[in-house]
């Protein structure tokens, strides 16, 4: 049963009072009797939570469009301003009820909506029309879009910027050409809570499964391996620092297939045993670089095939690592056991999900595309990130695609490693048992996790 204190349900931006006054300056904007960025500007500035008392100045905004390269300023505020006021309007008719069905942390549970619904919701965020669900604010981020363009010194938020603008373009584009079957294609959030039976040492280490493929990858990224169910590498609070100048895996992913930051409204943060999976968000973007570097190159036709349920045949699972570095015992804490246990339970609830391509009773799963998993700013280290993923896509039933993210070093330390434990026919309870003694996290740090699992395998 769920608690009574619990929220479950967030009310929309027309249920409030507020709505009627910013309604009527959306109107304006969407038929063009106001425009530029000055009425983008006021029309924020209305919104019930824009506590400041001058107008934003859209910084970034501005320097993206100065640009000119991809779009310039005249055609966002004559085009895509438009439309954009277009689909917040658009609330009224796509959510009657006035609330949304929130997913709350502890159940196990999905939503789906459409293009449009989700565009409608970017589209509020843009003017700041969120806040967090009151009760429970802090187990959330608030979904707004406002920083992107107000923040922000470095090329890359601006290229952040020239994403969303590029979302909204193609969408405006879909609907002046009356592509209907586009927009209504559909977009999953599901949340899943592991079994508390499958969190236990024991499913682990008395497991006889021989570990699984696993197939390093040097070249290539986690999001162009179609078909495949594709790693997030999560911040607890999902999105990350994307809404703010966060700008790593996570923070890219969500803004080169912006519909992932719908499940920033949706979704309380995850609890140490839950993962989120996001079915349906298409690629908008291309880019190149990362962090500091991150450059829009140009707008991007994703060409995933569409699934039975009419979606885009994409599957992105959030798992948010340990932020071991942040820690008092500093990255060591990761080899810890209950340390191991969380990390491998996590993954493993992640890789679960039943995605787009499995076949029915687990004959067939497609395999996941995963890499360095917390291995930046988190501290973690990738042989043993390596070795807890294997496990993990080994006891979901699927094959491991690790992309080490051009390493060519890493990825042929893993190579040798893997040829050993396949010929030495490895179990997931061997190499559990092996990371839950006791001296595995006094003297693992001398040799590395695969030289030190190896000397215990060969003994």
């Amino acid at each position: 049963a769920m608690a009574s204190s619990t929220v479950s349900t967030y009310d929309l931006p027309h249920s409030h009072k507020e709505w009627t006054k910013v309604k009527e300056k959306l109107k304006n904007i969407a038929d063009k009797k106001e425009t530029g960025l000055l009425a983008l500007a006021e029309a924020i500035s209305l919104s019930p939570y824009w506590t400041v008392d001058t107008i934003p100045i859209l910084n970034v905004l501005k320097k993206a469009l100065g640009d000119g390269k991809f779009y310039n300023e005249e055609q966002f505020c004559n085009d895509i301003l438009p439309y954009i006021a277009s689909r917040a309007l658009a609330v009224e008719s796509l959510f009657p009820s006035k609330t949304i069905q929130l997913l709350i942390s502890g159940i196990s549970e999905g939503v789906t909506i459409t293009r449009s619904q989700a565009s409608c919701i970017l589209a509020l965020a843009f003017f700041f029309l969120f806040n967090k669900p009151s009760k429970h604010g802090t187990r959330y981020q608030q979904l707004n879009l406002v920083d992107i363009l107000e923040y922000g010194f470095f090329k890359s938020q601006q290229s952040k910027c020239l994403c969303l603008i590029g979302y909204f373009e193609r969408l405006w584009k879909a609907e002046v050409a009356g592509d209907e079957e586009y927009l209504k294609r559909c977009i999953t959030i599901e949340r899943k809570v592991l079994d508390s039976e499958k969190r236990k040492a024991e499913l682990w280490t008395k497991s006889e499964l021989p570990l699984c493929e696993f197939e390093p990858k040097s070249e290539g990224l986690i999001e162009s391996s179609h078909g495949c169910l594709q790693a997030d590498f999560a911040n607890e609070y999902i999105g990350g620092g994307v809404l703010q100048q966060g700008n790593v895996q996570e923070e890219i992913r969500f803004v080169i297939n912006p519909e992932c930051l719908v499940s920033i409204l949706y979704c309380e943060s995850m609890a140490t045993d839950e993962s989120i999976l996001i079915t349906g968000a298409e690629q908008f973007s291309t880019y190149s670089g990362y962090g500091g570097n991150f450059t829009y190159t140009g707008p991007y036709t994703d060409d995933n095939p569409v699934d039975p349920d009419n979606r885009c045949s994409v599957s992105i699972v959030a798992i948010d690592a340990i932020p071991a570095a942040w820690l008092p015992g500093g990255s060591s804490y990761q080899y810890a056991k209950d340390a191991v246990l969380r990390e491998v339970c996590k993954a493993f609830c992640g890789f679960s999900f039943r995605v787009p391509g499995d076949t029915a009773g687990d004959k067939s799963c497609v395999p996941v595309a995963t890499g360095n998993w917390g291995c930046g700013a988190f501290g973690g280290n990738k042989e043993l990130k390596t070795v807890l993923q294997w496990m993990a896509g080994t006891q979901a039933g699927r094959k491991v695609l690790y992309y080490t993210f051009r390493d060519q070093k890493f990825c042929e330390q893993q190579t040798t490693f893997i040829k050993a434990m396949y010929d030495a026919k490895v179990t997931i309870g061997q190499v559990m048992n092996i990371l839950l003694e006791n001296e595995f996290s006094k003297k693992v740090q001398d040799k590395g996790t695969f030289q030190y699992i190896l000397s215990k395998i060969q003994k």
